[in-house]
């Protein structure tokens, strides 16, 4: 909790090492460490079109209708997508519209798989 776990890290870095640091905590300060806030920006549909394609095409066919009710379900960022498709990539017999039905009445949440 509030990176004890990496403090220790953090403060042995040697000057030109540089670290990223993901967190969905807005709370979390780093400047005492000289550290930078980035706000990553949700993809746009042509991003997020391109990333579950590429992501979902070994394994199974993707149509332009389930992409849609895949992003409408869970969002444009990078991180719920991402949780989507390794839901979907681990399920392989689980459709992308039972999993988008699912999100809609409430028996999956995204952000418990985060």
């Amino acid at each position: 909790e509030h990176f004890t776990d990496i403090e220790p890290l953090l403060l042995d870095l040697q000057p030109h090492v540089k670290v990223l640091v993901t967190t969905r905590n807005n709370e979390v300060l780093l400047q005492p460490y000289g550290v930078h806030c980035i706000e990553v920006e949700p993809l746009d549909m042509v991003e997020a079109r391109s990333f579950i394609c590429s992501t979902l095409s070994s394994r199974r066919q993707v149509r332009e209708d389930e992409i849609d009710r895949l992003v409408s379900a869970v969002g444009q960022t990078m991180h719920r997508l991402a949780t989507a498709l390794r839901t979907l990539q681990l399920s392989p017999l689980l459709s992308i519209e039972s999993y988008t039905a699912r999100i809609r009445t409430g028996a999956e949440k995204v952000e418990d798989r985060l």
